[in-house]
């Protein structure tokens, strides 16, 4: 999700089909977290069907979010008959995107405590990014859409943004009365770290290809001396 929000910084003139891969690989980021919601409420459902259902309620809003930026993708490509783009959503996305390791879930990784203070903090991460956005959406000349575009833009983020800071708020509404003040503070520390360096290497896509390419041509150089000495059978006829 991280590596799109440069499409949204101050001063980019954004055009409507680059808006559309970002909403694209936010809605399949949503989806995923849904899924990771649900396995959750299926691994608590005996231990505390209260939490288990808390899950499964923010599962739904995760949904309702994917559902969301599909509408808006949907809608923006009506407007755009000339630059296409493609954004169709498929829910394995999610597995060969690298969203979901379906053997080993979130949930089976952390312990109890570890897991809500990673959803607080990534709620809380993903309720600032989605409120830059907004604030962003007022450009409405730099980012290549209309007033409507952007007031039904505006509305879809506002249940959004709604869902993340309660989303965030019972996560850690939790911690604070399991977890130590010392503790959860170290622990947020690190996750925030974590996020915060996912989110530095998503957006450097275009130099980590560079980087993976020198090495590319390094790793080749080092082997062309020895070209000859690699034996290939040649085919009978």
């Amino acid at each position: 999700m991280f590596k799109t929000m440069r499409l949204f910084s101050n001063g980019r003139k954004t055009r409507k089909v680059d808006i559309q891969k970002s909403l694209h690989e936010f809605s399949i980021a949503e989806y995923s977290s849904a899924i990771e919601m649900l396995y959750a409420a299926k691994s608590q459902v005996n231990k505390d069907p209260a939490m288990a259902m808390g899950f499964i309620r923010h599962a739904l809003d995760e949904f309702k979010h994917t559902q969301l930026f599909r509408n808006i993708i949907d809608d923006l490509r009506k407007s755009n008959e000339i630059d296409k783009v493609d954004t169709r959503f498929t829910p394995n996305m999610v597995i060969t995107m690298g969203y979901i390791d379906p053997g080993n879930f979130l949930f089976n990784k952390f312990s109890l405590n570890r897991f809500s203070t990673f959803i607080g903090v990534n709620e809380r991460a993903a309720h600032r990014l989605f409120k830059k956005i907004r604030i962003r959406l007022n450009e409405t000349k730099a980012l290549s859409l209309t007033e409507e575009e952007c007031e039904k833009f505006k509305e879809y983020l506002d249940i959004i943004l709604a869902d993340e800071e309660r989303h965030a708020e019972y996560a850690f509404r939790y911690c604070q009365k399991h977890i130590s003040k010392r503790k959860l503070k170290i622990t947020m520390i690190w996750e925030y770290f974590c996020t915060k360096s996912r989110a530095i290497y998503a957006s450097q896509g275009r130099i980590n290809k560079c980087i993976a390419s020198v090495i590319y041509l390094f790793v080749i150089l080092l082997m062309y001396p020895f070209r000859f000495a690699i034996y290939f059978p040649q085919r009978a006829n």
